[in-house]
């Protein structure tokens, strides 16, 4: 089984390319811009891998960047390419898997790989050859700026459940006025602000509580059939395909068939600090999502679901 190949399936589907072109709209997201604007510098060029149908090309291109992208799925670089026509923005947008991206040697200042794509990628041995790849196309000090979720917070859904959601459904519904709309707009509009109810950011919650929950209760079918996997190698003297803590299933948020599977992965920062030097990059800061919105919680850098890495080339 080819998983580059079912991951190019998954992104050419046309849900799939319908819900990333409602995604531009929203353009970065509030932690994104912040870690953007911390960390690059406009009118330096960019390359955005996993750009999809442009979402952080089109607002890079905006801001002053010469922005390439690059995506494994056809169909999102043709809707990325017709919607930079559209906006009539210069921007380049390759179709490739990026361990086989042929490009000159040191063209980027800096790389982006946003939207958790680095969870994607599967085994140990492709992730090496992803991180050799970056290496090889930045400039000398230039930047690789990636984010993965966190293998600690997928781990401990009942934490979260019991420690950060109720931190925030209390600061939500007992703030002030004037507080809760500053925390509406550092929280979930940063670039457009725009006040929600209460009633609204309680559906937000339990929405997000739902979300929770299925995570929960799906981990163990995954676990199960790696367990299964695991049997058939031992008696049945099948080759193993999985690494330890390689999960099978689909984790899009549009397209739910579950013919459509992938590899993924979750991280600790431990495990991504580690392949980082061994790639020859220097680590400058990682941060969890809520360290970014400055949002001070009991233990948010551990119950994070998504961490953001700056890592440089020397």
């Amino acid at each position: 089984m080819n998983y580059f190949d079912n991951l190019r399936t998954l992104y050419n589907n046309p849900i799939e390319i319908k819900g990333f072109k409602q995604l531009n709209k929203k353009g970065l997201f509030p932690e994104e811009e912040i870690l953007i604007k911390k960390h690059l510098k406009p009118g330096k060029k960019v390359l955005v891998i996993g750009c999809g149908a442009g979402r952080e090309c089109f607002v890079l291109a905006e801001m002053g960047f010469e922005v390439v992208g690059v995506d494994i799925s056809k169909e999102m670089v043709a809707a990325a390419k017709k919607l930079s026509e559209k906006k009539k923005l210069n921007i380049k947008f390759f179709e490739s898997n990026i361990l086989d991206f042929d490009y000159k040697k040191e063209s980027f200042d800096y790389v982006l790989m946003l939207e958790q794509m680095y969870n994607l990628i599967p085994f140990k041995k492709n992730r090496l050859l992803l991180l050799k790849k970056v290496r090889f196309l930045l400039k000398k000090n230039g930047l690789f700026i990636f984010s993965a979720y966190s293998k600690l917070y997928f781990h401990l859904i009942f934490p979260y459940l019991f420690v950060k959601f109720p931190q925030n459904l209390i600061r939500n519904l007992f703030s002030s006025k004037d507080k809760l709309m500053h925390l509406q707009q550092s929280k979930y509009s940063f670039s457009n602000p725009k006040p929600l109810s209460r009633i609204k950011l309680l559906k937000r919650f339990f929405g997000k509580v739902y979300y929770a929950l299925k995570l929960f209760l799906r981990e163990p079918i995954f676990l199960f059939k790696n367990i299964y996997r695991l049997i058939q190698k031992i008696i049945f003297k099948k080759r193993a395909v999985l690494e330890p803590g390689d999960l099978i299933g689909n984790p899009s948020l549009f397209c739910k068939n579950e013919s459509l599977k992938v590899v993924f992965k979750y991280f600790s920062p431990k495990q991504i600090t580690e392949k980082i030097v061994e790639s020859d990059f220097k680590l400058v800061r990682y941060y969890s999502r809520d360290e970014l919105l400055e949002n001070k919680r009991f233990m948010g850098k551990i119950f994070t679901d998504i961490n953001y890495y700056v890592a440089e080339k020397f």
